[in-house]
């Protein structure tokens, strides 16, 4: 079947598209947050400053059957590298095509966006479409029609997610580790201390003063260390209470927090969209470090959204030990690269094949810090 392409390169003019954007990603296989109109519209008003958009929408006659969220960033690496990616990249846990589910359809529409790209080479150097879910078949079918296109590229694997599938089959063994004797310990220490409270952001007004609690704290917490708060820039302020001012009168950002004796000592900011929590930015008054408020905070949010009967709990992108006490499972996200020039191919192919081995042994550096992290809090508590 033939589609007409036509490329957005002006944020003015996918403002009318909001109805027919969101209608399509329910419609598609990778029906996520990060791809809703609003995230999109909002990333791109913080950041997109110094980038070129490149949303190609693909239709038939006038029905939209596909969107490719694109953009142009320009490296400047010595000589000027045009990369094309998905808006959103890299603040965005997932990517993808937001396409039809119909898989025949799906692998013409993903055809004439890729005949498109390579008809355009002049608009770019190397193409990365990082942070695919691993059970979208845009996977399997670019890998079909990249071959058939006799073009350079490559899949490697980019991110992994620790999941909680809240099927009723994983309830107790779900319950079990929502149990464990460390936590609850830590949980009886703050209610002896105190008065502890957990509750939900109702509205804007509430939203404005906890994000404003959060970025202190979040500010605080990494001051110390070698990568300090992403919210020492305002342009993540200013996403965040965008995001929040789009997505709360939906009920699709949830900001949750721990309350002791009044005041905010954990606060974690996520998302509830599709039947799903998506785990996003957490963080913590260092003051109580010794009681893990964030990660009481996480139970306590896992155990709300089960009794909701939500379907899954993502814990957030990367492999962060503490998320492996409650997942069952692992997503992997996968990264789609197209190169122009063999060089180029030759030196993101060796970067991926590093970042691969790097991530075995910082998995080995989380694990003996946790470890380290856990005797020093067992010293204290019984003062050993």
């Amino acid at each position: 079947m033939e589609y007409t392409i036509e490329r957005i390169d002006t944020i003015d003019q996918i403002t009318p598209l909001k109805s027919e954007w969101n209608n399509l990603l329910e419609r598609s296989e990778t029906n996520i947050i990060f791809l809703t109109f609003e995230w999109i519209f909002d990333w791109w008003k913080c950041f997109g400053k110094e980038k070129e958009l490149f949303i190609l929408l693909v239709k038939d006659n006038e029905k939209l059957v596909g969107i490719a969220p694109l953009m142009i960033t320009t490296l400047n690496l010595g000589i000027k590298i045009k990369k094309i990616e998905f808006i959103g990249t890299p603040l965005s846990n997932y990517c993808d095509f937001i396409i039809s589910e119909k898989c025949e359809d799906k692998r013409d529409v993903l055809r004439s966006i890729y005949d498109y790209l390579l008809k355009e080479k002049d608009s770019w150097d190397i193409i990365s479409l990082k942070e695919i879910p691993e059970v979208s078949s845009t996977l399997t079918i670019s890998e079909e029609i990249l071959k058939s296109s006799n073009v350079l590229f490559s899949i490697f694997p980019d991110n992994i997610s620790p999941i909680i599938i809240f099927e009723e089959s994983e309830r107790k063994e779900i319950e079990k580790k929502l149990n464990k004797k460390d936590i609850k310990r830590k949980l009886r220490g703050l209610n002896r201390e105190g008065i502890l409270g957990y509750n939900h952001c109702k509205d804007k007004n509430e939203a404005e003063m906890l994000l404003n609690i959060f970025f202190q704290q979040h500010i605080k917490r990494w001051k110390s260390t070698s990568t300090p708060s992403m919210f020492e820039d305002e342009k993540y302020k200013a996403f965040y209470h965008e995001l929040t001012k789009s997505l709360l009168p939906k009920k699709w950002v949830d900001i949750s927090v721990l309350r002791f004796n009044g005041g905010v000592i954990a606060t974690q900011f996520g998302f509830t969209y599709n039947n799903k929590y998506e785990g996003y930015t957490h963080t913590y008054d260092k003051t109580y470090a010794k009681y893990s408020p964030g990660v009481i905070l996480l139970m306590l949010n896992i155990e709300n959204y089960l009794s909701k009967n939500f379907r899954e709990f993502d814990l957030g992108r990367g492999d962060d030990p503490y998320k492996f006490r409650f997942s069952n499972i692992i997503k992997k996200n996968y990264k789609i690269s197209i190169y122009k020039r063999y060089p180029i191919s030759l030196i993101d192919k060796t970067i991926n094949k590093l970042r691969l081995e790097i991530r075995k042994h910082s998995r080995l550096r989380y694990a003996l810090r946790e470890v380290k992290n856990r005797l020093t809090n067992f010293l204290k508590f019984h003062k050993c």
